[in-house]
């Protein structure tokens, strides 16, 4: 039970603050008073500003226009950070003595301190812009301000920074017109070397594509039509030609060579290829029939050896007779095991008839071989061989001159269909050369332009920035604000022991007045006995006392 679960008025607080008066006191005094100590103690700052006006460029934009882009707020924080960089606000301490020994311990705590202790604001108004018309916000000024312990280092850090600033905007300024004026002539100079090559490339086109060029597209057309005139009368003589060969070599191939033998007896005496010819067909024959021990296989194989031996034969004939004797053996012996539809049987007859046909094919090229070993003596066929000389040497005069006249239409051909495309090229080399002489032109110009321009960075009439206001002496801190310090700390002092009070006042269960006994009993007292002020206070004496 406490005082806070019944109605309260307005006496019972002022008790309650009377009573807890020293539960009140104590964090009051004791925040305020560290509140003081600590507004007394915090070093004092000093802060000093140096304002700058921005004045626009004398001459005037359509005379002469600036090459230098971006907006004023852009380059005013742009000097910003290459004025705070690592380097230069050490060497900045350095030079002013500042913070020496932890410049030495700890050079990057003092880069952040000084970073934090430089500021800029710039000073906007509405203006109407006279070149471009409308109206927009303009920086017309700015600020450049410096804190530090005392006033005379803010003072001259904020002139060193003033200096630099206006050193950094114009040095970057005609750096950036510096950077155009090289750039251009970059480009002119790559552009001059493309307008070379352009030239040297048209030169070169014109001398390699000098047949393909439009003004000869007549001269080529007459060139085409007779060509093709000549063609048409090559390929009708060919024909005749071809017919030629045709029917000479058809007579000779039914016309003998030699001349026939006639023996004694009336009979006519076969050559050496023809008998061997007659002897294959009969071995073949009597072969398939017999085995190779018959006499009359013996017999026509000893005189086929013999006879291709004659002939010249290295023994191929021999060979394959050997081979034919030895899968017809092997026939004869899987006819007696199987019958005739049988694979191995298939297999063997189909082997024996391959190399019959081979044996053939040999004797074959062994007769022409040996026709022709002897020059032929019959007249007729000496003559047709002459007339077929004659004809094919003539058609092959004809095909290679066909083949030369075609190759001279292709190419006439290919002169008319290019001249279309070779005028294409020539004007896409020629507008891109006209181009490269156009935009080289216009690059010159820009050239020039730029140059004014640098000119105009380095002289006195371009945008500049004039210190109005160097850094002055600061006369009182900019901070700490010891009386708000103070006001603040007495402010938490009271909130703090308010709450205190309350708490212990919370906390405390005893029983003060009649409106407490008649929330616990439920009753109203008979009688209040008031304290005894005189009689408690002595006591608090005499106790305080000892007596």
């Amino acid at each position: 039970m406490n005082v806070f679960d019944y109605p309260m008025e307005l006496t019972d607080y002022g008790r309650i603050i009377m009573r807890r008066m020293p539960w009140f006191l104590a964090p009051f005094v004791l925040i305020t008073a560290i509140a003081v100590t600590v507004a007394f103690v915090l070093p004092a700052i000093f802060k000093s500003e140096a304002t700058f006006l921005i004045e626009r460029q004398t001459i005037p934009q359509n005379l002469v226009r600036t090459t230098v882009t971006g907006y004023i707020q852009e380059q005013i924080q742009q000097i910003r950070q290459r004025i705070v960089t690592y380097d230069n606000l050490v060497d900045l301490a350095d030079s002013n003595n500042l913070y020496p020994e932890e410049l030495e311990s700890d050079p990057a705590s003092v880069v952040r301190k000084l970073q934090e202790r430089i500021e800029v604001e710039m000073e906007d108004v509405q203006s109407t812009d006279p070149n471009e018309g409308g109206v927009r916000f303009a920086t017309i000024a700015f600020t450049v301000s410096v804190s530090a312990e005392s006033p005379e280092d803010a003072q001259s850090l904020t002139n060193q920074l003033a200096d630099r600033y206006l050193q950094e905007h114009r040095e970057a300024r005609e750096e950036a017109a510096s950077d155009v004026t090289d750039f251009l002539g970059e480009e002119a100079e790559r552009l001059q070397i493309e307008i070379a090559d352009l030239e040297a490339q048209l030169a070169e086109f014109k001398q390699d594509e000098l047949q393909q060029l439009p003004e000869l597209m007549a001269t080529n057309l007459g060139l085409f039509e007779r060509t093709q005139q000549k063609i048409d009368q090559i390929e009708q003589n060919i024909l005749t030609l071809e017919q030629q060969v045709d029917s000479t070599r058809a007579e000779l191939s039914l016309t003998e060579p030699y001349r026939e033998v006639i023996s004694q007896e009336g009979h006519r005496v076969l050559t050496g290829a023809q008998l061997l010819s007659a002897l294959t067909a009969e071995y073949l024959s009597v072969s398939s029939r017999y085995s190779s021990e018959h006499p009359d296989v013996k017999r026509l194989s000893r005189e086929i050896r013999i006879l291709s031996e004659q002939n010249g034969d290295d023994g191929r004939l021999d060979e394959i007779m050997s081979r034919l004797v030895n899968l017809q053996e092997q026939l004869r012996q899987a006819r007696q095991r199987y019958d005739d539809s049988h694979p191995e049987i298939q297999d063997l007859e189909r082997a024996i008839a391959s190399v019959q046909r081979g044996l053939q094919s040999a004797v074959v090229e062994e007769q022409q071989a040996n026709d022709f070993a002897l020059p032929p003596d019959n007249p007729r066929y000496v003559a047709l061989q002459s007339q077929l000389t004659a004809a094919e040497a003539n058609l092959a005069a004809q095909r290679k001159l066909l083949a030369e006249n075609k190759a001279d239409l292709d190419e006439y051909e290919d002169r008319l269909f290019n001249t279309p495309v070779v005028e294409r090229r020539y004007l896409s080399l020629s507008r891109g050369y006209q181009n490269a002489k156009a935009k080289f032109q216009e690059l010159k110009d820009k050239q020039l332009e730029a140059r004014l321009a640098q000119q105009l960075e380095a002289g006195e009439n371009a945008q500049k920035f004039i210190l109005a206001s160097p850094g002055f002496l600061p006369r009182l801190p900019e901070s700490p604000n010891r009386i708000g310090i103070i006001f603040l700390g007495a402010f938490f002092g009271l909130v703090v022991g308010l709450l205190v009070v309350v708490l212990v006042e919370y906390l405390d269960k005893t029983i003060r007045n009649a409106h407490m006994i008649i929330n616990v009993v439920g009753a109203q007292p008979l009688a209040t006995i008031p304290q005894m002020q005189q009689r408690i206070k002595a006591a608090k004496t005499a106790k305080a006392t000892g007596s």
